[in-house]
């Protein structure tokens, strides 16, 4: 008897979230989607020339040659987040999960990859889109001040982002980590063991391609202010 009240007091302390779990998926959607759109215009509709003038600084042919990267690589990031939180917001509403002791530990259980896919590229993605305002402003006339004050919001953003996973779900086991570093490993983490489980051919892929490109890209532009 006592086994079964304490089994009736534990299934007594859940509650379905998976309305609260699509509420947090769908707050990502609308800011991703707002950087994802303001990066058309300012990088793909006018952008940057990526040949300077020869007298130009090798910090400036940098920030030339890494703009196209940064842009794309942004807005990729962007519409990944857009994307595992669009999936994810379906999936709670077509199939409702069974229930948990709070929203945290409903994503730890059945989420988690999506979650750590969508806050890490929304981050990665936000903090690309600064990076390429302050390159745009510096190539417009503001030189580096304009570009220190771009680094100052992305600095300020990181902060943020740090101090909001250090609190995660309110406790030490309810987080991704204490920074983004710590964010970055536990969705690597994840990824990896999908990875090795789960992972679809789309999805080599795509890991491929992401890796041959950045090796490829990186060697060029290193080539193109070093070389």
């Amino acid at each position: 008897m006592k086994k079964i009240a304490s089994s009736t007091s534990q299934n007594a302390n859940l509650v379905q979230y998976a309305d609260a779990a699509s509420s947090l998926f769908s707050n990502m959607i609308t800011p991703a989607s707002i950087l994802c759109g303001a990066i058309i215009p300012l990088c793909f509709g006018s952008g940057i020339d990526y040949n300077g003038p020869a007298s130009e600084s090798k910090f400036e042919k940098f920030l030339r040659k890494i703009f196209p990267f940064v842009s794309t690589a942004s807005m990729a990031s962007l519409l990944v987040a857009i994307t595992c939180s669009s999936v994810a917001v379906n999936q709670l509403t077509e199939n409702k999960p069974a229930f948990a002791a709070s929203v945290w530990d409903l994503l730890q259980r059945d989420y988690a990859l999506a979650w750590a896919a969508v806050n890490s590229h929304f981050v990665f993605g936000m903090l690309g889109f600064m990076w390429l305002v302050g390159s745009k402003a510096y190539f417009m006339g503001g030189g580096p001040a304009a570009f220190g004050l771009a680094l100052s919001g992305l600095t300020a953003m990181v902060s943020i982002v740090n101090r909001g996973v250090a609190i995660g779900g309110g406790k030490d086991s309810q987080r991704f980590g204490a920074s983004i570093i710590g964010l970055v490993q536990s969705y690597l983490g994840l990824l990896w063991n999908h990875a090795r489980h789960s992972c679809g051919p789309l999805e080599y892929v795509a890991v491929a391609l992401f890796v041959g490109y950045v090796i490829g890209f990186s060697q060029h532009v290193l080539k193109q202010v070093f070389g």
